[in-house]
């Protein structure tokens, strides 16, 4: 009986022994879970301020191009005003020169 004993004993230290490594090998893959996790959670926060800088650096540019076509909105009343001006001064011109070849 005792033979016995000691060969269940035996058993179950094997057993024992077992179970300490299959639970080393789950804290083991837990730590990687973690490291993994946390891999991930600091790339998910890369990622939110690269897209709020981007949304950010859009933003600008939306309002650089409202400005820019204020601009050029401006520029083109005054180049057509300018324009307007010297269709005046040229017919004006184009007026007192007939004036000037009928006077001579």
């Amino acid at each position: 009986r005792i033979l016995e004993l000691e060969a269940e004993l035996d058993d179950t230290k094997t057993t024992l022994h077992e179970l300490e490594w299959k639970v080393g090998s789950l804290e083991e893959a837990l730590q990687n879970a973690k490291r993994s996790k946390s891999d991930v959670e600091d790339r998910l926060e890369a990622s939110a301020r690269e897209k709020l800088s981007l949304e950010l650096e859009k933003d600008n540019l939306q309002k650089k191009i409202v400005q820019i076509t204020r601009e050029a909105d401006v520029r083109l009343q005054s180049n057509a005003a300018e324009l307007e001006v010297a269709a005046s001064k040229s017919a004006e011109f184009e007026d007192r020169a007939g004036q000037y070849e009928e006077a001579m």
